[in-house]
Parts: C-alpha cells; structure tokens; sequence
C-alpha cells in the first residue's frame, strides 16, 4: 500500500513539474566580431576556430534571466571582408559554452560555404540550458581550412536565440 501512494506522490510531483508553459522569445539580433586563432599571422590548412564572449542580458529583450528555461539558436549570419570569402572552409560548426555547460553544438553547415556571407540554421535538437545561471557565454565558430592562408580572418555577423521563457 505505501508503494501505492509513494508512487502516486511522485507522478504528481512530475506532473506538476512538467507543467510550467514557456513562450517562445527572441533574444537578438546579437552582433559581434571574431578572427580566427592566428589573428594577423598565417592561418594553416585544416582546422581552425575563432572564439568571442558574448554578455548574456535578457533584460535587453523584455524578460528576466531567472525566467529562461532553455534556448535554441534561430539563425546565425557570418560575413567577412576577407578576399578568399567562405570558400576556403569545407565547413562550419557554430558552438557555445559558459563556465556552468559543456560546449554544445548549436549550428552546422557540412557543404562548402559560397561568398562572403552565409547564414546557418539552428539546430532543432540543440538545446542550450543553464545560461540563466550565467552574465556572458562563449561563442565559438570553427571550420576546415582548403589551404593556408597568409591573411587574417575576421568574421563579423548576428545571431538570434529562440528562448523558452516562463514569464508571459
């Protein structure tokens, strides 16, 4: 019988848990700027990344940090000014990380990018958490290297988080 009701007590409190309702919010367009590791020196065939700290204020976008429930990159927009453009990289992984989470991959673009501006899709099935315990986090962008460079490369861009948020 206490089986019964021990069970009972704890699908109440799962289902109690699991009721919260979230709406959907936009944290962005967040701009930045990077150079891939290497800076002004020559950059080598095969992989590379660059890395920035972004603050995490979502204050900014009308809802409080304590509210966020977790976040989804909506889309990533990469532009460069640097004259080989993006069709140098086989392809391009788009990460972050905080001191409270792993890194999490959160966008990908596995063909060879074409131009001096791409723009890269969240990934549905990547949810970031924990980033309301956090005041910044780190945004990483890498790829593949075709061959070396002998010029620096600095990405610039936006990004826009879809953020699950308990407040209406």
């Amino acid at each position: 019988m206490k089986r019964i009701y021990l069970v009972t007590l704890c699908a109440a409190i799962f289902a109690l848990g699991s009721c919260t309702s979230y709406e959907v919010k936009e944290y962005g367009p967040v701009s930045f700027e990077v150079a891939l590791e290497g800076g002004e020196e020559m950059l080598f065939e095969g992989p590379n990344e660059a890395i920035t700290t972004i603050a995490f204020n979502p204050e900014e976008y009308g809802f409080t940090k304590e509210s966020v429930g977790g976040m989804r990159l909506k889309s990533i927009t990469l532009n460069t000014t640097n004259e080989e453009g993006f069709n140098v990289f086989e392809n391009l992984k788009v990460e972050v990380s905080s001191e409270n989470t792993e890194m999490l991959v959160i966008g990908v673009m596995n063909t060879s990018p074409d131009g001096k501006s791409v723009i890269i899709e969240g990934l549905e099935e990547a949810k970031i958490e924990k980033f309301n315990e956090v005041s910044e986090f780190f945004l990483h962008i890498s790829g593949n290297l075709t061959k070396d460079l002998e010029s620096a490369f600095t990405i610039t861009g936006e990004f826009t988080l879809n953020v699950e948020s308990s407040e209406k």
